[in-house]
């Protein structure tokens, strides 16, 4: 399998949800808990991390497309961006 050497573009998706479990021939539906991952958008990239596990990593701001690494303020994010990025209330605001 080749290995693919870029910066990924994060997106925050979660997995689960539903799980199949048969009890006599039958299916039956169970409702598991969704855990949160963060997926690259890119393509031909099919790359799927943890978000606890995404912390340090470099990743691609969806505001100014410049590189940027993840910190913790990031792994709350739909579409992880720089702090600088970030829209705030009032005149020059990071929030």
């Amino acid at each position: 399998m080749p290995s693919i050497n870029h910066i990924h573009k994060f997106l925050s998706s979660e997995l689960g949800g539903e799980r199949i479990i048969r009890e006599n021939g039958k299916k039956k539906y169970v409702k598991v808990p969704a855990y949160p991952i963060f997926k690259c958008v890119l393509p031909n990239c099919t790359c799927f991390y943890e978000r606890k596990n995404t912390l340090g990593l470099k990743s691609i701001c969806w505001v100014c497309n410049q590189e940027m690494e993840m910190k913790v303020y990031n792994l709350k994010e739909t579409r992880p961006r720089h702090r600088d990025c970030r829209k705030g209330k009032g005149k020059n605001a990071i929030n």
